[in-house]
């Protein structure tokens, strides 16, 4: 069994994002959760020590009430002591309530879980696999540091990733099916995939690609370094700095650029400014297929070496 002692009043208290001063009349949790603990009691909870996940189960917080739920880790850390090799999972109900896991302290992580429409803030994450639930918001804030894993935006409501998010090079962020992923800030070092849903990026820093290869991709502001690549869906890019800077390719064969479009649709306009572009066989905005649309004065103080800075006969400039 759990260690889940009653610290004080059992009155919970619905907290916003993770926000609290104090712990005063939360449930105290550390141990280990069996499968036995896998249905939790209403209310929040501050780990006093780690916990450690020893079933490779659903671990279901209460859904009698639609009230927020707020684990604060406390410095401490959830553990995947399962020998099933799959990851125990923390499964939110979608009955409309958030469950929050948070860190007052900055120093909790999770390592090796799996959850389904549980938000984060102020957490490092290992080895996660992160998705949204039906009827949930779940968002990803609050200096959240995501190191490797997995995070998809793949059916119910949205995933959101504010301002002050980590993610590292290697992790896999996804949007597929009916997934809405909204990203309005943050430092994402890993590529970003749309293969279904939409994607809306309206802010935030980007050193990995974005590559869409279905649904669609709203990008209204940004600062990015990798390419943007449309090979199918749709990719709208009115806002934002594209600036791959050094770009080379030495496959003359495949042409490349800051915008490549090898199939879909994408059309670039607004304040998009594709800018400072060093590209070596292909150009700025490179279209190989589909088709590109360019509405504004978008492309400026690029230099391309072996091709003109718009490429491709499917361009409508």
């Amino acid at each position: 069994m759990f260690a889940c002692l009653i610290a004080g009043a059992t009155t919970s208290v619905a907290y916003a994002a993770g926000e609290h001063t104090d712990h005063s009349g939360w449930n105290t949790l550390s141990g280990t959760l069996g499968y036995y603990d896998r249905s939790l009691p209403d209310g929040n909870y501050v780990l006093t020590d780690d916990l450690i996940f020893t079933e490779s189960n659903n671990y279901y917080p209460s859904a009698s009430t639609a009230e927020n739920i707020v684990w604060c880790l406390n410095g401490h850390t959830l553990v995947n002591g399962s020998t099933g090799g799959i990851n125990p999972t923390i499964l939110n109900s979608t009955n409309g309530r958030v469950i929050t896991i948070c860190d007052c302290t900055g120093k909790g992580r999770v390592d090796s879980l799996a959850t389904y429409g549980v938000s984060f803030s102020n957490v490092s994450l290992y080895n996660i696999y992160a998705t949204n639930q039906s009827n949930v918001v779940t968002t990803i804030d609050g200096n959240t540091k995501i190191y490797s894993g997995k995070v998809f935006a793949s059916y119910g409501d949205d995933m959101i990733i504010g301002g002050n998010t980590y993610i590292e090079t290697g992790v896999e962020l996804t949007v597929e099916d009916n997934g809405h992923l909204i990203i309005n800030g943050g430092t994402v070092r890993c590529d970003i995939e749309v293969t279904g849903g939409t994607c809306d990026i309206s802010g935030g820093t980007f050193y990995g690609a974005i590559n869409v290869s279905g649904g669609t991709c709203n990008i209204t502001g940004g600062t990015f370094s990798s390419p943007i690549n449309v090979s199918d869906g749709t990719c709208n890019i009115t806002g934002g700095t594209i600036k791959t800077s050094q770009y080379y390719n030495d496959d003359p064969g495949t042409p490349q650029g800051a915008v490549v479009v090898n199939g879909g649709v994408c059309n670039i306009g607004g304040t998009a400014q594709i800018t400072e572009n060093r590209v070596d066989y292909g150009g700025a905005v490179c279209v190989n297929g589909g088709t590109c649309t360019i509405s504004g004065n978008n492309i400026t103080k690029n230099n391309a070496t072996y091709c003109r800075v718009r490429c491709g006969r499917h361009l409508h400039y």
